[in-house]
């Protein structure tokens, strides 16, 4: 536990918002590239167009059912990328950090980052997540998502200074071991 005397490297108080869900969903899914089903989408429509075209250039008799299966498989992980999202926000939900499932009194979020932990006093009670068990860190613009092995921590930029949140961002980059994005130039 927290000893009395030590303070904490960063204090975060907010109250819980579905616009804070929502952003954090938002973070946690993966886009374009990164997003596995979409990943497997460019494989099938590969495998479909090189079936298609050697069938085509070697005079071969296609087969119409694999093609069918492909199509049908492109389809269904087109589904899945669209509403990986979803799933995200039900999983956040789950772990009691969607406010529209919490009462209206019980929103009010307190986080406390120290050197080797993270502690929250929440709705869910008083929970301590050592920095050892993060799994991964999703920083954005308005929000810091940390996922620990047992459970998930939001720390919105709002809750903190501009130069605090910035200095919360690098923290949790080198607690995760993550390197930040720069941002792209547009070249004249």
């Amino acid at each position: 536990m927290a000893d009395a005397r030590e303070k904490p490297l960063f204090e975060a108080r907010y109250e819980m918002t579905s616009l804070l869900t929502q952003e954090a969903a938002s973070l946690l899914t993966p886009t374009g590239t990164t997003n596995p089903a979409y990943i497997l989408v460019y494989a099938c429509l590969g495998a479909l167009l090189i079936y298609a075209l050697v069938g085509e250039l070697a005079d071969l008799e296609l087969n119409v059912p694999i093609m069918l299966i492909l199509a049908f498989a492109i389809a269904g992980l087109l589904y899945v990328a669209q509403h990986w999202q979803d799933r995200m926000r039900r999983r956040l939900a789950d772990e009691g950090l969607d406010a529209a499932f919490i009462g209206e009194g019980d929103r009010n979020f307190e986080i406390d980052v120290f050197e080797d932990r993270v502690v929250e006093r929440s709705h869910r009670g008083e929970r301590t997540y050592p920095l050892s068990t993060l799994r991964t860190a999703r920083v954005g613009e308005l929000l810091v998502v940390l996922q620990f092995a047992d459970g998930t921590v939001i720390v919105p930029k709002k809750s903190l200074s501009a130069s605090r949140f910035n200095q919360l961002k690098d923290f949790v980059r080198a607690a995760a071991g993550t390197k930040p994005r720069r941002k792209r130039v547009a070249r004249a």
